[in-house]
């Protein structure tokens, strides 16, 4: 059985006090009787002895050092306790501060260099608008060149040579007078001594002109003390712009 004050195990040999009244047993200590008093005591005082509840006095307290040391132990934790949380809440209030900034900061900087790829977006379909143009401009370009170009084959090759003067000479012997200004002229690469060469002139008027002629007079390289021919053109693409 329990204690009816401390609710702590009694003796096994029920070395204690009991209320002849309501039959709980108490420790002596809890009970404020001594052991020698009680021991003292007849079978009939003891039998006729009642408990502090039965008498109507207040219940007997814990012993005041007991209660003393499980009081102060208690409150000691309870504020260690609190201490703690408070500690630990406010690190937490820090924490949540520190990171509401950081996360404001990231979403700042990720607002921004959304807005600056939407303006790259832009200037990139601008500048992607422009190239279309250019490589529009630059294709008929080429294509307008080409309309103004004669291949010329088989002119002999001389070291130190000079191409233009070699074309302007051809041009004489076919009765077409050109200035070196009008026309312009590169051999195109090739592993052969007598790579073909371009022609360029100011203009198609020219050019179809010298084609014609080209085609009357069959012109080859007997006029440099050879035999093969000289002079094709070349066949330009259309140019569309979209």
């Amino acid at each position: 059985m329990d204690c009816s004050v401390c609710d702590k195990a009694l003796p096994i040999d029920n070395d204690c006090v009991a209320c002849g009244k309501c039959q709980l047993e108490y420790h002596f200590h809890c009970s404020g009787v001594s052991k020698s008093t009680w021991k003292a005591k007849s079978a009939q005082k003891k039998a006729e002895w009642e408990c502090p509840q039965c008498r109507g006095a207040a219940r007997p307290r814990k012993n005041s050092t007991e209660e003393e040391l499980t009081d102060g132990t208690h409150l000691m934790l309870k504020r260690l306790v609190e201490k703690m949380l408070s500690d630990h809440e406010a690190v937490m209030v820090k924490k949540m501060e520190e990171m509401k900034k950081l996360f404001t900061g990231i979403e700042e900087k990720i607002g921004g260099v959304l807005e600056e790829i939407k303006n790259l977006k832009k200037k990139t379909e601008i500048l992607k608008s422009d190239i279309d143009d250019l490589r529009v401009d630059l294709e008929c370009e080429r294509q307008y060149g080409r309309s103004r170009n004669i291949i010329i084959s088989s002119i002999p090759f001389s070291r130190n040579e000079d191409l233009k003067e070699k074309i302007l000479t051809l041009m004489k012997k076919m009765d077409i007078e050109l200035r070196r200004e009008d026309i312009t002229t590169h051999r195109l690469p090739s592993k052969n001594a007598e790579s073909p060469t371009i022609l360029q002139l100011s203009s198609r008027s020219v050019r179809d002109m010298i084609v014609k002629k080209a085609r009357a007079i069959r012109p080859t390289t007997s006029m440099f003390n050879e035999t093969k021919t000289l002079v094709s053109c070349s066949k330009p693409p259309k140019c569309k712009r979209q």
